[in-house]
């Protein structure tokens, strides 16, 4: 992880990573210790407590079962229930089988775009994405990991051949009596997500390694 000098942040961007150390409990001396110490592991603390998301269930091991990549958000009106969003026809299709695998969730804790949230994991989007049909087995199987009222993120990939072939982000509430609503955005949609709404992020677990 390449960290740009200092003396290249501006004014406005260094008051917002001294107000996100202050909120991720870094006073001046613990910032200064990590400076001078070659423990990778504490710089990594660092990083994790200026960006906008904070790690949630780190003890609980996610599984999200193997699927036949067949299922759609937009066909799987069982799970989602209580309403989905119809440009879901748009970007959806077989994508093929997946393997078992770990997801991991996050909570976002800081005010930001979508772009911005996904950056957060300092990986290239294309390893954060999920098959729709896995989207549909985690919000079956892992309800009570989503974010009730609020919305729990999923990032997805339109289908080739869509004229707005791109990344969207598939955005899920649990609404009261557990229905479940599934709306979708583009991944550049500019609105700025306020921090109190505490919004949840799912991602895989291979994306970390």
């Amino acid at each position: 992880m390449s960290v740009p000098c200092v003396c290249d942040i501006s004014c406005g961007r260094m008051h917002e990573f001294a107000l996100a150390l202050d909120r991720g409990g870094f006073d001046a001396q613990m910032v200064q210790e990590i400076i001078n110490s070659p423990d990778s592991v504490m710089a990594k603390k660092m990083f994790m407590a200026i960006r906008r998301v904070t790690r949630l269930y780190e003890r609980y091991k996610i599984v999200v079962g193997k699927t036949s990549g067949t299922r759609t958000i937009a066909g799987s009106s069982d799970v989602f229930n209580g309403h989905i969003d119809p440009a879901f026809a748009k970007l959806e299709g077989d994508r093929g089988p997946t393997k078992e695998e770990e997801a991991e969730v996050y909570e976002v804790r800081g005010d930001a775009t979508f772009v911005q949230i996904f950056d957060s994991f300092g990986v290239d989007h294309g390893r954060l994405i999920w098959n729709p049909d896995q989207i549909v087995e985690i919000c079956k199987s892992h309800q009570d990991k989503l974010r009730e009222n609020e919305g729990t993120l999923f990032l997805l990939l339109a289908k080739t051949g869509e004229a707005e072939y791109g990344y969207f982000v598939a955005t899920v509430h649990v609404m009261d009596g557990g229905l479940l609503r599934a709306y979708v955005e583009r991944l550049d949609y500019s609105y700025v997500w306020g921090r109190q709404r505490l919004l949840r992020v799912v991602i895989p677990q291979r994306s970390r390694t």
